[in-house]
């Protein structure tokens, strides 16, 4: 989990939301080489106030 105050991260993956000012709420998955292998970003304003439960199998 990581802030992104200068909105740099958000710019380059696509996620900055220049009407509203922030970075929409998003997940990246990244392998030890950089490479984006999964991603997935929620529509505002669920990203702001939803809760999740992850399960173990």
């Amino acid at each position: 989990m990581l802030t992104d105050a200068g909105v740099r991260l958000g710019t380059l993956y696509g996620i900055y939301d220049n009407e509203a000012g922030v970075d929409t709420r998003g997940r990246f998955l990244i392998d030890p080489d950089g490479i984006v292998q999964g991603f997935g970003v929620l529509t505002p304003p669920e990203g702001r106030r939803c809760v999740y439960k992850i399960n173990a199998s």
